[in-house]
């Protein structure tokens, strides 16, 4: 007797023919009999049914549950839409084609289209996997009604479930993080975790679809970004972080278009203060993305010669008035006046060198000098103690942070701080591995600068003052009490010359007291200072869910960031 249990189900029809309990093979069928009896509008037999039904349900969802069944008879789902989307997940998992049979307002029907050969007759017999799901009129969940759970079909890697809008929604996570992944790389990493043959075109397009994705969360991150800013300050005391806005003509407009965001982070404030060298890098580096824009940072020196990253911004252009704000900020949080002579140096980028020259007429500017043709090279008196003349630090800097500069505004503030986070404490390793007066690069200089003045004869003239001699007519006046030499090396790097080592040694040999050549050399070269340097950590932060929420929410248009 053939019975067509889908209408049984839908019809609520208190006449079935089917016997309580009956199971066909592995085919599941609800008793109608006990749960449609009577009429509907009757109050007691409805509680009565809608009891069975969750005395049954939870017998049946135990038993699912110990075997890990993916459906089982009288499981519930909110929607069709949510049924669907599990079966569509189960078809891609078990690699079968599943199809859509019967779908309307009341009831969703799947069968596998799977099929069974048979090589000795070459005839092939249906896949006998069913599952049906429907619900009642006053009900709000749909309820799994006929369930065929066995598959006897041969696995297929064809799959139509398997298609490019599935696809860019499980490969969002990788283009946020490597937006840049070939295709070629994608569709084999595709391939390797369905196993599904995937073509080259629909890698293609759930790659742009996720990129879509990625890109829509542009205008959304603005929204979030105070949010986030409370929680970098929280985490990170004595940190700096200023957003810039338009102006309004209208006061009454409750929005404000975002231009800009500075952001200095308290523990680095004080590893530079540590740090004792006052030379710095500036630069700039564009940003791709719906919202083209600049990410302008300050680098410095360490006493190793490594790159300190110390305040970034994320800016519209690189022009005066964006240079301006972003060095009157980095003053203000490094106590920086009109008088202060530190020793910037930079690419000559378009609206920088009038800014300097306005907030700090007194600072040295030095320029790369793959960037000009007629310079003096070591003009200045060295305050930086840095013979640097290229801004390769910088240029480090920017490519250590290429990956986040094209993210949203929030993963590419982020990703800068991330990266100075860990790489802080992987310095700080290799710290520790150090013994000595001075860091390896100021010991590995000083020990070159002995080799050489060697060869070099000191000739005491009083007050302090040597005249040091050696090959090719080389002498030079050097001032031990100064610790200056006319060569300029001493003064503009902090480590005595060969004639300013000839020197000392000479002066050793007539004073006891005077001290090593690596008691000359300045203290932002000292290993102390180094490891003081590097103890001030950047803490991590927690993630968006655990975020405050600000006071002051934001919002964005299609055209412009706004805030309120």
């Amino acid at each position: 007797m053939n019975i067509d249990k889908d209408v049984e189900w839908v019809g609520g029809s208190s006449e079935s023919n089917v016997p309580e309990d009956t199971q066909q093979g592995d085919l599941e069928v609800i008793n109608t009999e006990v749960l449609l009896s009577g009429s509907s509008s009757d109050e007691a037999n409805d509680g009565k049914r809608r009891k069975t039904i969750r005395a049954i349900h939870r017998a049946y969802e135990n038993d699912a549950a110990l075997v890990s069944e993916p459906f089982y008879i009288f499981q519930t789902f909110s929607s069709s839409k949510d049924f669907k989307t599990q079966v569509k997940l189960h078809s891609i998992r078990t690699r079968r084609e599943i199809q859509l049979e019967k779908n309307d307002k009341n009831r969703v029907r799947f069968v596998c289209k799977g099929t069974i050969p048979n090589l000795a007759t070459n005839e092939e017999e249906k896949c006998p996997w069913v599952i049906y799901c429907s619900k009642w009129k006053r009900d709000i969940d749909w309820m799994v009604k006929t369930y065929t759970k066995e598959h006897r079909c041969l696995q297929t890697r064809k799959v139509k479930a398997c298609d490019y809008k599935f696809l860019s929604e499980h490969i969002v996570q990788v283009i946020e993080t490597n937006p840049k992944i070939p295709i070629r790389a994608l569709r084999e990493q595709l391939q390797r975790e369905y196993q599904m043959d995937i073509s080259h075109m629909k890698t293609f397009r759930a790659k742009q679809q996720a990129l879509k994705h990625v890109q829509g969360d542009y205008a959304s991150q603005y929204r979030l970004l105070r949010d986030y800013v409370l929680e970098v300050q929280a985490r990170n005391p004595y940190t700096t972080v200023k957003i810039d806005v338009e102006s309004e003509a209208n006061p009454t407009v409750e929005t404000r278009t975002f231009r800009r965001i500075y952001v200095c982070i308290g523990a680095l404030k004080r590893g530079f203060a540590a740090g004792r060298r006052d030379f710095l890098g500036l630069d700039g580096a564009f940003v791709k993305g719906p919202y083209p824009s600049q990410v302008l940072s300050v680098v410095a020196l360490d006493g190793n010669n490594g790159i300190y990253p110390l305040a970034y911004a994320v800016v519209e252009s690189e022009t005066l008035n964006s240079w301006t704000w972003f060095l009157s900020n980095l003053g203000d949080d490094l106590g920086l006046g009109t008088n202060s002579n530190f020793t910037f140096m930079s690419d000559r980028q378009k609206g920088l060198l009038p800014a300097i020259a306005t907030l700090f007429p007194c600072a040295e500017h030095r320029y790369c000098l793959r960037h000009i043709q007629h310079e003096k090279e070591l003009e200045g008196k060295g305050r930086a103690h840095c013979d640097a003349l290229t801004n390769n630090l910088c240029e480090a800097f920017n490519s250590k942070i290429e990956d986040g500069r094209d993210a949203p505004i929030i993963n590419c503030i982020e990703f800068i701080r991330e990266y100075i986070m860990k790489k802080i404490v992987k310095v700080d390793k290799e710290i520790q591995k150090v013994v000595g007066p001075l860091t390896p690069t100021a010991t590995t200089i000083l020990d070159n600068i002995k080799s050489k003045a060697e060869q070099y004869v000191a000739t005491f003239c009083g007050a302090g003052k040597y005249q040091v001699a050696g090959p090719w007519q080389d002498q030079c006046i050097v001032d031990v009490g100064q610790q200056s030499c006319t060569c300029k090396r001493w003064e503009l790097t902090g480590i005595p010359c060969k004639h300013g080592v000839a020197a000392i040694w000479d002066m050793g040999r007539n004073d006891k007291d005077v001290g090593i050549p690596e008691s000359f050399v300045h203290p932002c070269y000292w290993l102390s200072s180094w490891k003081e340097m590097y103890s001030f950590k950047v803490s991590p932060i927690n993630g968006r869910s655990m975020w405050e929420k600000s006071a002051i929410p934001t919002t964005c248009c299609l055209q412009n960031i706004v805030f309120p």
